[in-house]
């Protein structure tokens, strides 16, 4: 069957338009980071005044990266280690979720390589594609004209499927509903979680937990004088960690249509992905039976091989290796073959 499996990273997102392309000088502020700079835009002060625990995470963090770590191993290191640093992880997440909204209303310009890919599988003969992102922004949903108006499941129906395995910026789990006398409220989910962050591993064993996609609700309404309806929420998107075993932050429907796909494609396409996730590494080796066609996009030939090195192991690949970036590689003579095959 030809049917092709496409894994977008966040060097994806982070050259989603060509700069000749992006008009609004104001755009650059909204460009999406790659991880080790998700502690360094022009929209930091404003959402950590929000989330004030951040502050010394956000110090230690970049003295870390100083001393040569990157952000995932530093995370890694501190996330379990007490309760100060589990509350500056349940802070980094309403930070990603907010953060990733920004980037999702403002940065979204026509003329996208997003929509190019859109169209490259829309021409081929069966208009079918699956798209892993590891992404929380929103940009390829607009490329896909989503509705405003979308449930979890419409992401894997119809010829495109899209699978966003760390979570989106847009994605939230109701962990509390209840009714609070009005004077005990808290006044956000945020400092609801901060109170206890360590009340999410409870919640978090129901593997049946339901993923909603958040639209603008009041987390509180008042029905009298003394009573109020609370509805607490999680940021359904993952910490950039190191360790990324069972690190899938989307609904086990979602990744059995991975499985399958996996199963089925003859090609895949690598753009801006580290493979630094060894949970869907060990889905390839363990789904992958066919030959397949591998492309390798992550800015020049020596990166592409150093991707390919950490999943060499999987069997049946057949490797090419771009010297592109995302922007010029699209619509170049390796593009129109991996799309024509």
């Amino acid at each position: 069957m030809s049917y092709p499996l496409i894994i977008l990273g966040a060097g994806a997102s982070f050259d989603y338009i060509r700069e000749d392309l992006i008009r609004d000088p104001l755009a650059h502020n909204f460009r999406p980071p790659l991880t080790d700079k998700l502690f360094r835009t022009n929209l930091l002060k404003g959402i950590v005044e929000e989330y004030p625990v951040l502050n010394n995470l956000i110090a230690s963090a970049e003295a870390a990266m100083q001393h040569g770590k990157n952000l995932e191993e530093y995370l890694s290191e501190i996330k379990l280690k007490n309760i100060e640093r589990q509350c500056q992880i349940v802070a980094m997440q309403f930070y990603l979720q907010k953060f990733f909204q920004e980037i999702s209303d403002k940065y979204y310009q026509i003329g996208n390589n997003y929509s190019a890919l859109v169209s490259a599988i829309q021409d081929t003969e069966k208009g079918e594609a699956c798209i892993v992102t590891f992404d929380y922004d929103s940009l390829f949903e607009k490329a896909l004209n989503f509705p405003i108006e979308r449930e979890i499941d419409d992401y894997i129906k119809g010829p495109i499927k899209l699978i966003k395995a760390h979570g989106s910026c847009d994605w939230v789990r109701i962990i509390k509903d209840e009714w609070r006398d009005i004077e005990k409220v808290y006044k956000s989910s945020y400092n609801f979680l901060i109170k206890d962050p360590t009340y999410l591993k409870d919640q978090f064993k129901n593997k049946n937990r339901q993923i909603y996609i958040r639209r603008d609700y009041k987390e509180t309404r008042q029905y009298s004088a003394s009573d109020a309806r609370v509805i607490h929420y999680h940021p359904e998107v993952a910490v950039p960690l190191a360790d990324k075993d069972d690190s899938f932050v989307c609904p086990d429907s979602h990744i059995n249509v991975v499985i399958n796909a996996l199963s089925e494609v003859d090609r895949i396409l690598i753009v801006g992905w580290k493979a630094g996730d060894a949970s869907f590494i060990k889905l390839m080796a363990e789904n992958i039976k066919n030959p397949v066609k591998l492309t390798i996009v992550a800015g020049s030939q020596s990166a592409s091989r150093d991707i390919y090195k950490r999943i060499s192991h999987i069997a049946n690949l057949s490797p090419e290796f771009s010297s592109s970036t995302f922007s010029s590689f699209v619509g170049d003579d390796m593009y129109k073959k991996f799309f024509s095959y």
